[in-house]
Parts: C-alpha cells; sequence; structure tokens
C-alpha cells in the first residue's frame, strides 16, 4: 500500500465520476485518484504520477471496460494537445455531466431553480477565434500541462473560416514578427467577444428574459464590453447606463451606439470597481443590474453591488466557481439565487456557461 503514492505504481481502479476538471474521480483503497480522459463507470489501468493536493494524479495507460458513452474523437492531437478535455465523451453525456456540475455546485445555494443546459447547435467547429502560441517560425497550440508546441493546420472545435486561415497560414502574413501569441478571429475586432456566435444567441436571448419587463425602469450594466448584451437589454428599459475598463471596447461600442441610432444607453469607460464605488457613493438606484465579469468573477464588486437597491441582479460567468463565490457575498447582503440557466458555450471542454439570477429576499 505504501508505494501506491509513489510515482509509476500502477494499478486498476474504477472511475466514480468526473469532477469539474473533467478528471475521472476514483475512491480506491482510502486513496483518491484523478485521471484525465476518462469515464464514470470505466474500469481503467492507469500509473501514478504523483500527488497534487491530496489526490494521486494519474496517466491513462488502457481501458479495461469501457464506457457506452465513450466515442472516438475528432482531432488527432486529443490528449496531447491542452485546448479539448472531453472529445472522449458523446456530446449529450457532455452536457449531462456539466449540468450535474452546476447542480452540486449550487446545492447549498437554497431553493435555486436550475434550468436544463442549453447545449450548443454545434459541438465542432463552433469557436470564431482561436488563440495561437509561437516558437521558431511555428505557431500552434501548447501540449497538455507544458508550453511544449504543436504546429496546427486544422482545429476540430474552429470554425471553417479558421481552419480556412490556419490552411493559408494566414497567421504568418498578419502576426507581428516578434509575436508570442496571436488570436486568430473571423472578424477584424480586437474587443472580447463571446466564442461560440450560436450560443451568444441564446446568452443574450436568456438574459433579456430575466430583465424585469417595464420600459420603465433603470439599468446598469457592468463589464458590458463593445455592447454585446446592452444592444438588447436597452429595449427592455428606459435608460441603461453601461461601464467597461477597455477603452477601445467602449469606443467600439459608442461608434455602434451612434450607428444604431440608440438614445437610452450611455456607455462609461472606467474601472469597474471605481465606477460602482462612486454610485454608491452617490446613493445611485437601479432596477436591474446586469454584470458579464471576467473569469475571476465580480470579487469586491460583489459587496457594493447590493448596495444600489436593485431588484433583480442578472449575472454572466463563464467561470462556474467564481460565480458561486460572488453568490455566497450577494447571499450574505439580503439577495436570493433565484434561478441559473446554465448554457454549452464551450463544447469538448470543461467550461460551461451560466446565467444567475438573484432577487431580494423577503
Amino acid at each position: 500500500m505504501e508505494n501506491m503514492n509513489k510515482a509509476g505504481f500502477q494499478d486498476i481502479i474504477t472511475i466514480d465520476y468526473l469532477n469539474d476538471h473533467a478528471l475521472g474521480v476514483s475512491y480506491h483503497n482510502g486513496k483518491i485518484f484523478n485521471t484525465p480522459f476518462t469515464i464514470p463507470g470505466e474500469v481503467v489501468k492507469i500509473e501514478i504520477l504523483g500527488k497534487k493536493k491530496g489526490a494521486l494524479a494519474c496517466k491513462l495507460l488502457d481501458i479495461i471496460e469501457s464506457s457506452p458513452k465513450r466515442v472516438s474523437p475528432l482531432c488527432p492531437c486529443f490528449g496531447v494537445c491542452g485546448g479539448c478535455e472531453m472529445q472522449h465523451i458523446s456530446y449529450d453525456e457532455q452536457v449531462a455531466i456539466k449540468q450535474r456540475w452546476i447542480k452540486q455546485l449550487f446545492a447549498s445555494a437554497g431553493q435555486t431553480i436550475i434550468r436544463d443546459i442549453i447545449p450548443s447547435p454545434e459541438p465542432y467547429h463552433y469557436r470564431n477565434r482561436i488563440t495561437l502560441h509561437h516558437l521558431k517560425k511555428t505557431w500552434g497550440f501548447y501540449k497538455r500541462l507544458s508550453h511544449e508546441l504543436i504546429a496546427i493546420d486544422e482545429c476540430k472545435i474552429a470554425s471553417q473560416p479558421l481552419n480556412l486561415k490556419l490552411k493559408l497560414k494566414t497567421v504568418n502574413k498578419t502576426a507581428p514578427q516578434e509575436a508570442e501569441v496571436f488570436e486568430l478571429r473571423e472578424d477584424a475586432g480586437h474587443s472580447f467577444q463571446q466564442v461560440n456566435s450560436a450560443q451568444n444567441q441564446n446568452l443574450i436571448d436568456t438574459v433579456c428574459s430575466y430583465c424585469l419587463n417595464k420600459k420603465s425602469l433603470t439599468a446598469l450594466e457592468l463589464y458590458c464590453g463593445s455592447g454585446n448584451l446592452s444592444f438588447e437589454i436597452t429595449k427592455k428599459f428606459k435608460t441603461v447606463m453601461a461601464v467597461d475598463g477597455d477603452p477601445e471596447a467602449v469606443r467600439q461600442a459608442q461608434v455602434a451606439k451612434k450607428n444604431r441610432g440608440e438614445k437610452n444607453i450611455q456607455f462609461i469607460h472606467s474601472p469597474v470597481y471605481d465606477a460602482v464605488f462612486n454610485m454608491v457613493q452617490e446613493l445611485r438606484q437601479f432596477d436591474v443590474v446586469v454584470c458579464d465579469p471576467p473569469r475571476e468573477g465580480l470579487r469586491e464588486t460583489a459587496r457594493l453591488i447590493p448596495r444600489l437597491k436593485p431588484r433583480r441582479i442578472i449575472c454572466v460567468s463563464c467561470n462556474p466557481s467564481s460565480l458561486a463565490s460572488d453568490a455566497r457575498v450577494l447571499i450574505q447582503n439580503g439577495y436570493q439565487l433565484s434561478e441559473i440557466t446554465p448554457i454549452d458555450m464551450f463544447p469538448q471542454t470543461r467550461h460551461v456557461e451560466t446565467v444567475a439570477c438573484f432577487d431580494p429576499k423577503n
């Protein structure tokens, strides 16, 4: 038993479940084993690589009893490239696994309605932008858990227009020669955009469905970017104030506002925390606050938002863990998590988008 902690030890285990890092977890002989590229119920042969955060990190050597949910990955680089973790799982099962993750993560949030996850219309070829790395005149992706580069001329989750650019070596013509990282996009913009265009529309529709449906109301949108949500939610309110810390994104939003002839929305360039802090000092109030923060979540801004006295807070998050952390803060400050809608924005990966609706406690 003592050798089980040592690198190189081999064993046969049964996978109990997938954690939110898409690692197959097994409780075996009093130890916790984490093994990538496995599926619950499978019996697998593994090799211990080392210990990490109280669990044994493992390498998959062989599948002894395969799950009926296992499929052949489309990408020849799957398992080597660090981009995807779930191509070996049928798409229906990927969606079911993510639904379970969300339910488990927010199980302690009270009487929260968790809607069925919205699956992606296209489980492959959905990304409208990819980030490439550069080394010795080669562009590609990093290998899993390393900075070693894999040269690519096709990505199975990138859109066909992007794959055409890869095949034509467009990146060699457009990226600065000294660049180590380059974002290849379908469009020519530089501000943040959702990677899955079809799911982005579902995201917008979900956010709008949570907006209180009265045109007399006022809204504050935080982390508005270039206006991805702004121009749809503005249809729900008398006025919208939208804030972002990226000057280029705000400039693009202001151009779009002028082109659209929008009158009831104001875009403000400011660090979000500073803007909300000043609004609290001025005793400003809004009927609805809509937030779409980066992966780290609202952080300290979450403590300020309840002081704006909103009748509803709508949070969009690409990181359910940071959303759970923000939810705890909002709940401590007088709100309840009423409803969550998960959206599978990132098929073949462990990531999942969520839209959460908070209301004042009765």
